[in-house]
């Protein structure tokens, strides 16, 4: 490796871990002050409360790898700028693709580093906080196996749901059993379908079986409509369920046979397994554009509208991400189009940054 490579791949290295504490900490500032009420009211030791935020990093730095490594390539060839450095590449022959190839080399590290985590650390310690969060922290009883077989027990009702779409706030095989205070059922609701309007949970096509006293028996009523008021959000059930974000890829693909071959709609699940192969290589994307921004900087640039544009675009990725991603929750887009949409759209863009800065 030469001189220069190592030296490029050093300073951005410095960059990225100085922008990785900067923003992680800010995440965690804003975070701690949005659920310190919650914590409070729950009465969680302040051990947990370490513990949960522990967990929470892996999930974090996969999240700010990307906007982390686009803005130390910025910053550092902005500095390098600033030094007259790139004036003196430049000027001994050494252009824009000569100073590509020590990014596409820590861009494709990068790519390995956020896969590895993606797979096999964030899907263990999202699991982690989603627990704490509910058991601890909401105080719900939950026992679950994936997004099938939910049981929830709130006061005096046992909440059965037989399998839940996050994407579409649905659920499946909706059971719904009341007991009071001796513990004796008074009360039974079955329902094939339940959707959640705001903020109550509405079962479709119910089966109500409610225990009359007089007769000792439980009459049988059908409703095209029961409203369900339950101290239970889709925030809520997407913490319970073991989502795609608490799966690897090996494990996600099997689930989605399994969960496909029982008749349900794994439209969501098919986005998500695609999403987890595209998502890594954002990594190179952000190594493209950092460098293709930073050939056009000029000495009169500032660096710091330099950044700021730089932000901007990461802003427009992840927007344009979880657009593309929504669509094709909605069936809307193919589950492989609205994954990789993204990364095809900013892979030409950084390509035209280049080929205009030579």
């Amino acid at each position: 490796m030469s001189i220069i490579n190592r030296y490029i791949i050093g300073e951005v290295i410095k960059q990225f871990m100085i922008l990785m504490g900067t923003l992680v900490s800010i995440y965690y500032v804003v975070d701690f002050f949005e659920k310190i009420d919650n914590f409070i009211g729950s009465r969680i030791a302040a051990s947990r409360i370490v513990t949960y935020f522990a967990y929470k990093l892996p999930f974090i730095s996969a999240q700010m790898i990307p906007i982390c490594l686009l803005l130390a390539v910025i910053v550092t060839f902005g500095l390098m700028n600033r030094h007259n450095e790139l004036v003196a590449f430049r000027s001994n022959g050494i252009g824009i693709f000569h100073l590509l190839k020590p990014v596409l080399m820590i861009s494709a590290v990068f790519v390995v580093i956020l896969f590895m985590l993606s797979e096999v650390v964030v899907p263990v310690t999202v699991s982690k906080t989603n627990r704490i969060w509910l058991e601890e922290v909401k105080k719900k009883s939950v026992n679950t196996s994936r997004s099938r077989n939910i049981w929830i027990r709130e006061k005096q009702r046992i909440i059965h749901i037989e399998y839940y779409n996050p994407a579409k706030k649905a659920v499946n095989g909706f059971v719904v059993y009341e007991f009071d205070p001796d513990f004796n059922l008074v009360r039974r609701l079955d329902a094939p379908k339940g959707v959640f309007k705001p903020p109550n949970w509405v079962m479709l096509d119910a089966m109500e079986q409610k225990y009359n006293s007089k007769t000792e028996m439980y009459d049988v009523l059908s409703h095209d409509e029961v409203i369900i008021s339950i101290d239970l959000k889709p925030e809520d059930l997407t913490r319970v369920v073991k989502g795609s974000e608490e799966m690897g890829f090996i494990e996600l693909m099997r689930y989605i046979r399994q969960v496909e071959s029982e008749g349900y709609d794994v439209t969501p699940y098919r986005v998500d397994l695609y999403g987890k192969a595209a998502f890594p290589f954002v990594c190179l994307l952000m190594g493209l554009l950092g460098t293709g921004i930073a050939a056009k900087i000029r000495s009169k640039d500032s660096l710091a509208f330099v950044v700021a544009a730089a932000i901007g675009l990461a802003f427009l990725y992840w927007t344009a991400y979880g657009l593309f991603i929504s669509l094709g929750y909605g069936e809307v887009l193919p589950p492989l189009v609205a994954a990789w949409a993204t990364n095809a759209i900013f892979f030409f863009l950084s390509i035209y940054l280049l080929v205009i800065a030579i």
